[in-house]
């Protein structure tokens, strides 16, 4: 078998205030708990990953941007600027996890209800838990030299190009050139526009989600 990892994000969006309000009318109508700093999770596509896939293990990962840390996006991380994130991981055994959907559901809910706690214990202890507190976290750096594999692929891509473009003119292939770069500009004007709407975009959602 091939080894993979499955990311899944079970509130399956971005928390913004408008959507936080929604998630707890949802759950006050079916009488759950309310939470402050988590949407509330959906099981379908999680409960598609239990049991459409051969799981090894499951690690259920909290994460919490730090109070002072500017806004992290894929080009600061290109950049190689730092930004302060905290994780709380832990591993769960897949035999533990429900297979039907509805004790799934259970289950999921109850993880959920925890991860508020943490939260709840970060914004008042600056710390996710553990017995260790603040004195259990292990720091990971970010090297500056990782903004040197951008510029490294950005330079193939444009000598890459360059030399497409050369080979289109030397043999009178402009109609193909001209679709080729016709594509290209509608590709990072859609890139950029969802760039822009994703991780430039002020957003009014508070610091705890």
């Amino acid at each position: 078998a091939i080894p993979y990892c499955l990311t899944i994000f079970p509130e399956g969006t971005r928390l913004t205030p408008e959507k936080l309000l929604d998630s707890q009318e949802f759950l006050r109508s079916r009488k759950l708990p309310v939470f402050q700093n988590v949407l509330c999770p959906r099981v379908k596509g999680f409960w598609s990953a239990v049991n459409g896939t051969l799981l090894d293990t499951v690690y259920d990962t909290t994460i919490v941007a730090g109070a002072t840390t500017p806004q992290g996006n894929v080009l600061s991380l290109a950049q190689g600027k730092p930004a302060e994130f905290h994780l709380y991981m832990e591993r769960v055994d897949p035999k533990d996890i429900p297979k039907e959907e509805e004790p799934l559901n259970k289950w999921l809910m109850s993880k959920w209800e925890i991860k508020e706690g943490k939260l709840e214990r970060f914004h008042k202890e600056g710390h996710l838990g553990g017995d260790r507190g603040t004195a259990g976290r292990r720091q990971l750096t970010v090297r500056a030299s990782a903004r040197n594999t951008v510029i490294g692929a950005v330079l193939w891509w444009v000598i890459s190009c360059l030399g497409f473009v050369r080979f289109c003119v030397m043999l009178g292939f402009y109609k193909l050139l001209f679709g080729i770069v016709l594509g290209t500009v509608l590709m990072i004007t859609l890139v950029g526009a969802i760039m822009q709407q994703v991780h430039f975009k002020h957003s009014e959602a508070p610091k705890k989600s």
